[in-house]
């Protein structure tokens, strides 16, 4: 019973104890805030505030979420407008340098064509040379008769180059062999007499064309001829009305007519290329040249007439 008297002891005195401190601790507290009203007479009088009711109130969190929409979107047009300024600066890169190519090809087209022109220019030249290498001899007095002695030494020689041994076609306006022939049977149909020289020759009439000869042109096939055209200048060719029936009778006429044509053995020249002769004139050479085939033809003619002796 002693010990069970003291076991009841002990635990009555913890009891007390705790109540003790708890209700020291609770009187303590409000001690503690009478006194700090007390100090601060505002508190005292202050009433409580009550939020104003409001229709709806949005919660925190939507308003973060929308922030980071927000943000979201500025970040996805940012980065769109750096991707913009990129592909507009790669843009204009390519497009520099697609004008530089442009202007390159521009140059290098322009270069192709003087190079296709100088050397149409020479591939004439080279031809006219070699018609002039193989003239044929023609004496002045006996197959053409002219009184316009002011052409002889402004215009070149006649025309000399066979289209089919140099394969260079006729000018479009010349007549063909059989027109030629076709011509030349109606004459004899309607007279049998003799033709009249003409007055016409080789010096007066030619197809190449006087202004192209004296400025260093080409003669073309226009009617008239296009770089007279261009330059503005008259063409010569393009004056005489009488070409087609070939009743044409004045002696500077510079077309080619179908006695030109019977003259020349229906040898007319597709273009010309004006030179200037250094050395001897043109006439002189021909009568050179035409001394030197008359002396090999009668030696030809000498040595066959041995050969049959």
């Amino acid at each position: 019973m002693a010990l069970l008297g003291g076991s009841l002891g002990a635990k009555s005195s913890v009891r007390l104890h705790v109540i003790n401190y708890w209700s020291a601790r609770y009187w303590l507290r409000r001690s503690w805030g009478q006194r700090h009203l007390y100090q601060n007479p505002d508190l005292r009088q202050a009433k409580p505030t009550i939020p104003p009711k409001t229709s709806k109130t949005v919660p925190r969190t939507d308003l973060q979420a929308v922030d980071k929409i927000m943000t979201r979107s500025e970040d996805r047009e940012r980065q769109l407008e750096c991707k913009l300024a990129d592909m507009t600066a790669a843009y204009n890169q390519e497009k520099a340098s697609h004008e530089a190519e442009k202007s390159i090809v521009y140059k290098s087209r322009l270069q192709h064509r003087k190079a296709e022109r100088s050397l149409h220019f020479m591939m004439l030249a080279a031809k006219m040379n070699h018609a002039d290498a193989e003239v044929a001899a023609l004496e002045e007095g006996d197959k053409f008769h002219t009184d316009h002695n002011i052409l002889r030494t402004q215009l070149p020689s006649a025309p000399v180059d066979p289209p089919k041994r140099h394969n260079v076609s006729s000018v479009p306006t010349s007549r063909s062999n059989k027109e030629t022939k076709d011509n030349k049977k109606r004459s004899l149909d309607v007279s049998d007499e003799p033709a009249e020289p003409s007055a016409n020759d080789v010096f007066s009439r030619i197809v190449v064309c006087l202004n192209c000869y004296k400025h260093r042109l080409i003669c073309d096939h226009g009617e008239p001829y296009l770089n007279c055209k261009a330059a503005g200048l008259a063409c010569a060719r393009a004056k005489c009305k009488d070409f087609e029936p070939g009743a044409c009778q004045r002696q500077a006429c510079l077309r080619a007519h179908s006695e030109d044509l019977k003259s020349y053995d229906n040898i007319v020249n597709a273009g010309h290329v004006s030179k200037v002769t250094a050395g001897e004139p043109l006439m002189k050479k021909l009568k050179k040249m035409l001394k030197k085939d008359n002396k090999r033809d009668n030696d030809d003619n000498g040595d066959r007439d041995d050969k049959k002796g």
